[in-house]
């Protein structure tokens, strides 16, 4: 699989390795035992009138702590659905079909006739990939994590950009001419999963881009393209910007009316991401230049959140895991959580990605005992300097600000029964440091910590539990 990476998906890859996210020296996520399948299946003793009187928002005087010299900082705005019933729910595998990807096709492909998607990749194209490879390298030298982590991630993008250096002396230059008209059916794939890649010319000088995988077990991605490859770094802006307001809401609406052409409904917004793009002839990345830039290919990352009765399912925004486990435990993980993102430049969308999307089985619970919100503040905080301040050397003055409390639905692992909805407790924001030489670094809008509401143990996103 690692070396059958789709062009348009190449670049991202190369940004978004984790070799500079920082990593816990020692697992800290609660015990998890049959305790908690015994809770799911109590009914709550009240139509949960507790959440009735939480206030708007959560606001502590900041805080020091010198033994992880880190600044907590808590300003967060509480997002309750409006419910009084929070169920639990049994979760099941639902596979993208071949008649919605038909349905789709119409909007996506905007009529226009559908080939085989032509994956060659051009000198052109792997030269860009070859200087970003380069310039990630050059940035991974530049950090440090500790010594066996840096080299361990430098030696593998030492050997990708071996791979793209040695599919360059034979890449032809151009696309070859002529195409095959598409018939919509999945190929066969050797891991028994089956696949979908086609395209279709939308009046660019580079095709559209559709592909669907459905894994064995029943898990399903889809993604759609019509963008070339961006020409530098891609960042995030933060998104207050006064005259980003009226094009943000206009590509918002953009975003909904094209969903509801292609006919989601149960689906709530709940983020958005303001990208732009840095360039290497320049070395400023001040976001007023970049806004004010006529090529910084401004765009926004809109995400949807589906419904389970009513209630979202927390986004499953980056996150770093708390737990030691090998690729094994990770890569066993049947689901990651259902995502759906649409991204749009100007008026029109540019990219579409819909993820591991979720079918509901039983009613395990109709309406679950939550735990009171003193109490998930409690455990937040009591947990929080063990599983999101450890020290990795890169950097100080470490700041975190929780700006968001989310109450909402999602899918974990039980123990012996499957998956499950599950209300939790996501609590987003910002993880910000400085670097040694001076620049602010960090993570923003990210999960800092997701809490089961029903017995208060710290779930790692990445495991699932």
């Amino acid at each position: 699989m690692k070396k059958m990476i789709h062009m348009f998906l190449a670049l991202i890859m190369v940004l978004s390795l984790s070799a500079c996210q920082p990593t816990p020296d020692k697992a800290a996520v609660a015990s998890k035992t049959g305790y908690m399948e015994e809770k799911i299946r109590q009914p709550a003793v009240t139509e949960q009138q507790m959440l009735d009187t939480l206030p708007e928002k959560w606001q502590k005087e900041p805080e020091y702590f010198s033994r992880s010299g880190v600044t907590l900082v808590i300003d967060a705005k509480l997002e309750i659905p409006d419910v009084t019933a929070f169920p639990v729910v049994e979760a099941i595998s639902r596979e993208i079909t071949i008649e919605e990807i038909e349905s789709f096709i119409d909007v996506l492909m905007q009529g226009q006739p559908i080939y085989e998607h032509n994956n060659v990749a051009t000198k052109s194209e792997l030269e860009q990939v070859i200087i970003h490879m380069k310039m990630y390298i050059e940035e991974l030298k530049k950090y440090s994590p500790p010594e066996e982590i840096k080299n361990a991630n430098l030696e593998e993008a030492y050997e990708d950009l071996r791979y793209y250096e040695e599919l360059y002396q034979n890449a032809p230059e151009t696309k070859p001419i002529g195409k095959t008209l598409a018939t919509v059916t999945f190929d066969t794939m050797p891991d028994g999963g089956k696949s979908l890649n086609i395209e279709a010319d939308l009046g660019r000088d580079h095709p559209a881009y559709l592909g669907v995988y459905v894994s064995s077990y029943g898990d399903s991605h889809l993604a759609f393209r019509n963008q070339g490859e961006p020409k530098g770094y891609t960042i995030r802006l933060d998104d207050v910007y006064e005259n980003l307001a009226q094009s943000r809401q206009e590509a918002l609406e953009t975003a909904v009316e094209y969903l509801r052409n292609l006919g989601f409904s149960g689906i709530q917004h709940s983020d958005t991401k303001v990208l732009a793009t840095t360039f290497s002839d320049e070395g400023s990345v001040d976001p007023s230049v970049l806004i004010n830039h006529p090529e910084s290919d401004i765009r926004f990352e809109f995400y949807f959140d589906p419904l389970i009765y009513k209630i979202p399912v927390t986004p499953d925004i980056y996150f770093n895991g708390y737990a030691d486990y090998t690729d094994d435990q990770l890569f066993n993980i049947k689901w990651g959580a259902e995502s759906l993102t649409i991204t749009v430049k100007g008026s029109e969308v540019i990219e579409m990605n819909w993820d591991s999307p979720g079918g509901l089985g039983e009613v395990l619970n109709e309406n679950v005992e939550l735990l009171d919100f003193e109490d998930i503040k409690e455990r937040f905080e009591s947990h929080l300097f063990y599983q999101r301040s450890w020290v990795d050397g890169r950097g100080y003055d470490t700041q975190i600000s929780v700006k968001k409390v989310k109450l909402g639905m999602m899918r974990i692992k039980l123990k012996d029964s499957g998956y499950a909805y599950i209300p939790v407790w996501d609590f987003i924001g910002d993880y910000i440091y400085t670097s040694h030489d001076g620049m602010s670094s960090g993570y923003r809008g990210v999960s800092l910590m997701t809490i089961n509401a029903i017995d208060g143990s710290v779930i790692d996103r990445y495991l699932g539990y």
